[in-house]
């Protein structure tokens, strides 16, 4: 592991943002024993968002590890701060409850270099369960729908959860959009797709994530990314097709729902799949409400020349 700020081309550097997070440790326990890959160097950096409890006592014990904090709220301004810090010509991404495969970044990085026309590498998201399965509806939704990793990377873009991108790639179109408090990465990722980047899906380089297992905490995502995707599309403006295009998204959403949990085989019975089903269309219909609430709020502040 190396510190930040060196000239060494040959550097990786791992930005993790940090809000307030218990898991930040297992985080940081995962990211101290990867593989360095052969020739490389890594270089971590733990952005702190103003968590109410300052890292002093984390970084003194990962003096590895170099912390920073940004004040600005949001985890891709955090992101952004570890980008104007880190030295490295790849930047790995993962997020603070996340516990990244020892073998991570060997594999990102072969791909990268394997495939010298490749811009980023998006890889697998799995999600991890305390009981080793789903025991509850919210469970065996977060099995099919959690972090359908190959499906964004079809779409255009990866999750930050686990996404490694050439430095100039990502300098060529600009980082994350400071502002956005969710959806900066599909953001990201599409402006890096539509200027002619290629984006890979790298199902060996694994990432593990604890598995949502209530609807709060399902609910809590939704209004995170209802409000981003708000804020993106008004934005973007559209006006009344946009509408249209939300409402005919929202039936497709649905429609799926009721698709998948006749056929995905992570449901593995009648129950499951029921509890799949039940959850799905509640939660598709939530998130689509929260979304239209957002909307107009924005809208209202576009009017008055408000909007950020």
């Amino acid at each position: 592991m190396g510190e930040a700020g060196t000239s060494d081309e040959r550097v990786v550097s791992v930005i993790v943002p940090a809000y307030n997070d218990p898991l930040l440790p297992s985080c940081l326990e995962a990211l101290s024993c990867l593989e360095t890959p052969e020739g490389w160097r890594i270089e971590l950096v733990v952005v702190d968002n103003l968590s109410d409890q300052p890292l002093a006592a984390l970084a003194d014990a990962w003096p590895e590890v170099t912390f920073l904090v940004e004040t600005r709220r949001g985890s891709y301004a955090a992101r952004n701060a570890g980008l104007a810090l880190a030295c490295g010509k790849v930047l790995a991404f993962t997020d603070s409850d996340c516990r990244p495969a020892e073998d991570w970044l060997v594999v990102a990085l072969r791909r990268l270099e394997e495939e010298p026309g490749v811009s980023a590498v998006a890889g697998r998201v799995d999600n991890v369960f305390d009981s080793g399965r789903p025991s509850s509806p919210v469970g065996w939704w977060e099995a099919v729908e959690a972090f359908p990793q190959h499906e964004y990377v079809a779409n255009g873009y990866g999750v930050t959860a686990n996404l490694v991108v050439r430095r100039v790639a990502g300098e060529s179109v600009g980082w994350f959009d400071g502002e956005a408090q969710s959806g900066g990465d599909a953001d990201f990722g599409r402006r890096l797709t539509q200027s002619g980047g290629v984006l890979r899906y790298e199902a060996d380089a694994v990432v593990r994530h604890p598995a949502r297992t209530t609807w709060r905490e399902l609910t809590a995502k939704g209004r995170r990314t209802a409000k981003g995707h708000a804020r993106m599309e008004e934005l973007r403006g559209g006006g009344v097709l946009q509408v249209l295009r939300s409402i005919y998204a929202l039936i497709k959403k649905l429609t799926s729902v009721v698709e998948r949990s006749l056929v995905r085989p992570e449901l593995d019975g009648p129950s499951a799949r029921l509890q799949y089903l039940c959850v799905g269309l509640a939660f598709r219909t939530f998130w689509f409400v929260e979304m239209c609430r957002w909307r107009v709020r924005y809208h209202r502040q576009a009017a008055r020349g408000a909007l950020i």
